[in-house]
């Protein structure tokens, strides 16, 4: 339904040293959004109406990944794993 990405190059200490690209994207799911969705993203039918998520452009900032880190990705991973095989 939703997905945000931030492609970034790390130093030798771990920090952040370049942020390469930012992707956002949602898409309309398979059927409406329960109130508890809704409830706690804050994303309702009218904002994923007609929307879906630009492979290419995401496919472009994760491919050249060597690391992917991800909030709640017990539950995302799924999800995920449609738009890019090597998550899997």
């Amino acid at each position: 339904m939703q997905i945000g990405v931030i492609a970034f190059t790390f130093d030798e200490q771990g920090a952040i040293s370049d942020i390469t690209g930012i992707y956002g994207g949602l898409q309309k799911p398979s059927g409406p959004l329960p109130a508890e969705i809704t409830r706690l993203t804050g994303i309702t039918d009218d904002m994923v109406a007609g929307e879906v998520i630009d492979k290419v452009a995401l496919r472009s900032l994760i491919d050249p990944a060597d690391l992917i880190i991800a909030h709640n990705a017990g539950f995302d991973r799924p999800f995920c794993e449609t738009f890019w095989w090597r998550i899997g």
